[in-house]
């Protein structure tokens, strides 16, 4: 039980700053690299219903959701998901 408060005070602490790295990899080379991958590895379906576990600020869900995707993001943390929102 330790394990998850410290992991969740850790990623509540961090959220702010994870939140900025994530931001500037949507604007930059990352964001098609990623892209790319994750629609390389997922079924070749034309509207995916994706669940994002531990999403964090939302990376992966807002490249898949701008493709048309429904992304459910889930996370351990309050503060991510509001960073997610934002």
């Amino acid at each position: 039980m330790e394990y998850k408060i410290q992991t969740v005070r850790w990623w509540t602490e961090t959220a702010n700053s994870y939140n900025s790295t994530i931001q500037a990899e949507l604007t930059n080379e990352k964001r098609r690299i990623w892209t790319g991958l994750l629609l390389e590895n997922a079924p070749r379906k034309e509207n995916l219903r994706v669940l994002d576990v531990g999403t964090g600020p939302g990376f992966f869900s807002i490249l898949l959701s701008a493709r048309g995707h429904r992304v459910t993001g889930i996370d351990c943390t309050p503060e991510m998901l509001e960073q997610a929102k934002k």
